[in-house]
């Protein structure tokens, strides 16, 4: 079996994205076209659900079972009750439920924050208030909940760390662009003096041979070698110099572009609206968490000893009742047996 990396909960939420949209057409092809987004917006509005804004994006939603309307058989499922629960734990984890379809594990989630808000006590929730407090403002947080806030918003620090990326390419590449105009500026400067130069470069490399120069003379010819034979060094460092400026150039232009696609399909994810109706099912005793054996008269499973518990009880419970009578009984025979005899 091949090992597989682990990747964060960002990237499985991104991933996810990019797989919706990616099945959008085979959906469409096979189940046909999906509302607009003025008609998703109505029906988002008489649902009730999204009231606040108007949908981004109309997706199919990919937790619940669909008909073929050509072949009238249904499909399961894309995603599993067990990929479902990956999905929303990490989903919760990056602050992003409000983009995950509904569904059973949602609604499982729900349910289960619900219950721990109801069983949460005052002081509980003052702590709670007390940590979300800290982690939206530290600066005005005491030492303890600064330590707090930053231990949890580590890992939200982390995840963003791409997004919050792209948001700074933008500047990097013109940074980028005002070095590599310089450094060409400089190299066309370098590149004028070598060539103001060459002549008289050539007019030494003749008169070195004809050996007819005086001493001050072959100094300064020395001299002008030296300064020229730098200055080729200089424009070799300079070319290099542009080259790399350039590579960076193009490796910024091409971050920055994949920042602005990634930026344009989140904004396509601020309230997506998923076409399919996942309905909610509930059981007695779910909101208690006793959905196993809530509303039966025996239970489903245990030992012998507990199913016949309560019947035990309660003739042990006779029993203690009526013990004073059975005792005066007993005493009232034993006396006449022993009169008689």
């Amino acid at each position: 079996m091949p090992n597989i990396a682990p990747r964060s909960a960002l990237q499985v939420i991104k991933n996810f994205r990019t797989q919706q949209l990616n099945g959008l057409t085979k959906h469409l092809r096979l189940y046909g076209p999906l509302p607009t987004l003025a008609e998703a917006a109505v029906s988002s509005n008489q649902d009730g659900s999204n009231t606040a804004a108007e949908p981004s994006i109309v997706l199919p939603n990919p937790f619940i079972a669909r008909k073929n309307p050509k072949t009238g058989k249904w499909r399961c499922p894309k995603y599993s009750l067990r990929r479902q629960a990956d999905l929303v734990k990490k989903a919760k984890e990056t602050d992003n439920l409000t983009i995950i379809p509904p569904g059973p594990k949602l609604f499982a989630l729900q349910l289960r924050m619900r219950r721990l808000q109801l069983a949460l006590s005052p002081t509980d929730s003052a702590i709670i208030a007390a940590a979300q407090a800290s982690l939206n403002n530290p600066g005005k947080s005491n030492a303890a909940e600064t330590d707090l806030a930053t231990a949890r918003a580590k890992t939200k620090k982390d995840n963003s760390k791409a997004e919050t990326q792209g948001s700074a390419s933008e500047p990097q590449t013109r940074t980028l662009e005002t070095q590599l105009l310089q450094r060409q500026d400089t190299l066309s400067a370098l590149e004028e003096v070598l060539e103001k130069s060459q002549i008289q470069h050539d007019l030494d490399e003749l008169a070195a041979f004809e050996k007819s120069e005086t001493g001050l003379e072959l100094q300064e010819r020395k001299k002008r070698q030296t300064e020229h034979s730098s200055l080729q060094t200089q424009i070799s460092v300079a070319r290099s110099e542009v080259i790399k400026a350039g590579q960076k150039l193009h490796k910024a232009q091409e971050d920055y572009e994949v920042s602005k696609a990634e930026e344009t399909q989140e904004r396509l994810w601020i309230n997506p609206y998923w076409v399919g109706d996942a309905k909610k099912k509930t059981t007695k005793g779910e909101e208690l968490g006793v959905k196993l054996y809530a509303g039966k008269n025996k239970m489903f499973k245990g030992h012998a000893w507990e199913k016949v518990k309560a019947k035990r009880l309660r003739r042990q419970s006779i029993l203690m009742r009526d013990m004073k009578e059975r005792v005066a009984r007993y005493k009232s025979v034993s006396a006449i047996v022993f009169f008689n005899s």
